[in-house]
């Protein structure tokens, strides 16, 4: 009877938690798809729109994607599904991340539960996932299916686990567990880390190193060398698509300093979830660190070792802590910058998996307190938190609604953003609303006063507000900075053409019909020059 109770109990919390999940984010049903890699990756990628033919889905694990040389093939294939089923509709491709981001927090709480035996700690970790702030930029973006999809496999791969250690001979449960993290890192490479974490199972709270630590190291053997070749393959990837080489112009010393930073502003936004961000300008990407932001550095790095080596401490007889914290410090390794791709200083994405070995040290030392003083107001204060945290997640998604809404928010929670300020500008502009994109234009140039592009878009800006004279200047300041940028010439010479200015429309509009041959636009703007000036059109490029 006792059995059967328990049983019902385990279903009622994982029913719970599904249903959590779907009404902290119920509302991405009114949400777009955001020009934030949605539009690039998604609505205008050709092979997502075709057909979901076996021949079609299967072209996912050998033909390059657009725009990104990562090996991902489930990824791609479950949004070609996602075409197939119901067309170009972001709500429909955004609760599906819902319901698989709530099937993971519901795998989460069994694997857990049937790990350690604990029912509400583990339910409690498994809360904290489901609506935690962090976790909205992996749920609420469209491009991000790549990080639920993975984190459904890492869920399902603990859940096999927690079967295999019960007959740890099974060479069907073995490859359950092998499977799981196979189809992950063809959903994400950030399951690299998964063999690391199951180690750190076997310490706690499977106790299995001991005495036999040499067969429980050699089950592991496949699995790293399966992810030692899906580091290299990611490595080699970022590397022909440049984003390793545009991360290593950040020296070293200066990668160090913010990843070291990152491990407690990762911390700190675990705790206090209120000044999230869609992108976190790398502090020292526009100039290196330096001595007084070094000697910072070095301070935090310090009392983060410090720290560690408190936990590790503690963990002799609370090994939950070291568990929980090497879980959070082990799983942020790959992305937290030393090898820096991109020119981010850190992702709130990046927390989806780390988060939850500071989650089970809450849940643990929570239970614990739980057992030597009253459980209700401990259970009350778990349920408070659960509470609050979905309210927060609830806020946050409004900022994923749309492109302006996001990037208004990142614009208001970070300083010299000057990607934030020129998407929006953009967006602005496309909405008619060109005053407002001229100020944003105007405060990425005073971060970024060399890159040529934001006086292209100051431009666009002052000629949709009908100020010609500023219009050109901007054009010409581009121009300088970019002699090749071939928009610039066309939009120079069109605005030239308008104000009468032919002579000088005539030398812009030669460059850009020579280097854009295919335009009618600016074909038919020289043949009026051309015309105009008596002459005649120059045939071919």
């Amino acid at each position: 009877m006792g059995s059967d109770s328990n049983r019902k109990l385990q279903y009622a919390i994982g029913f719970c938690l599904f249903a959590l999940t779907l009404a902290t984010y119920s509302s991405v049903v009114h949400h777009e798809f955001v020009n934030y890699d949605d539009l690039r990756l998604i609505v205008s990628n050709p092979k997502l729109t075709r057909p979901a033919t076996l021949p079609n889905l299967l072209s996912h694990f050998y033909e390059p994607e657009t725009g990104n040389s990562n090996w991902l093939p489930l990824y791609w294939i479950s949004l070609q599904l996602g075409f197939a089923l119901h067309g170009p509709n972001p709500a429909a491709f955004l609760l599906t991340n819902v319901f698989i981001h709530a099937a993971s927090a519901v795998f989460l709480f069994a694997a857990l539960r049937r790990l350690t035996g604990a029912v509400w700690p583990s339910a409690f970790v498994a809360g904290i996932f489901a609506v935690h702030p962090l976790h909205v930029e992996s749920v609420a973006w469209v491009s991000e299916r790549k990080d639920v999809l993975a984190g459904l496999f890492w869920m399902l791969g603990l859940y096999a686990y927690s079967h295999y250690t019960e007959i740890p001979r099974s060479k069907a449960r073995y490859l359950a567990v092998m499977l799981c993290l196979t189809l992950g890192l063809m959903s994400k490479s950030t399951l690299v880390t998964f063999p690391a974490v199951l180690l750190l199972l076997d310490v706690w709270p499977l106790d299995r190193l001991r005495g036999s630590m040499g067969r429980v190291l050699l089950e592991k053997a496949p699995m790293f060398a399966l992810v030692a070749i899906a580091s290299i393959a990611t490595y080699l990837a970022q590397s022909a698509t440049g984003n390793i080489a545009l991360g290593a112009r950040i020296g070293f010393g200066s990668r160090l300093s913010n990843a070291i930073e990152s491990y407690w502003n990762y911390l700190y936004d675990a705790v206090w979830p209120m000044g999230l961000a869609p992108l976190y300008p790398h502090p020292y990407a526009l100039a290196p660190v330096s001595n007084q932001a070094a000697i910072a550095a070095a301070g935090l790095g310090i009392a983060l070792i410090g720290l560690t080596v408190l936990v590790l401490m503690a963990s002799r007889k609370r090994p939950y802590l070291g568990v929980g914290w090497l879980w959070y410090l082990g799983t942020l390794v790959p992305m937290i910058g030393l090898v820096q791709v991109g020119l981010q200083a850190r992702a709130d994405r990046y927390m989806y998996l780390p988060l939850v070995g500071l989650s089970i040290v809450l849940a643990w030392g929570a239970g614990e307190l739980g057992a030597s003083h009253r459980r209700k107001p401990i259970a009350a204060l778990a349920g408070a938190a659960l509470i609050a945290l979905a309210i927060v997640t609830r806020l946050q998604l409004d900022h994923w609604e749309n492109s302006i809404a996001l990037f208004e928010r990142a614009v208001t929670t970070t300083e010299r953003n000057h990607y934030a300020h020129e998407r929006l500008a953009f967006e602005l502009l496309q909405v008619d609303r060109p005053e407002e994109a001229r100020d944003h234009y105007r405060a990425a140039i005073a971060i970024k006063p060399w890159h040529a592009p934001l006086y292209y878009g100051l431009a666009l800006s002052f000629e949709a507000a009908g100020d010609s004279d500023a219009a050109l200047a901007a054009y010409r300041n581009a121009l300088r900075r970019q002699p090749d940028m071939v928009l610039a010439h066309g939009s120079l010479g069109l605005l030239l053409l308008q104000v009468g200015r032919l002579a000088e429309a005539k030398r812009h509009l030669l460059v850009a019909t020579r280097a854009m041959p295919d335009s009618i636009e600016y074909r038919d703007a020289l043949a009026a020059v051309m015309s105009e000036l008596g002459g005649s059109e120059p045939s071919g490029p």
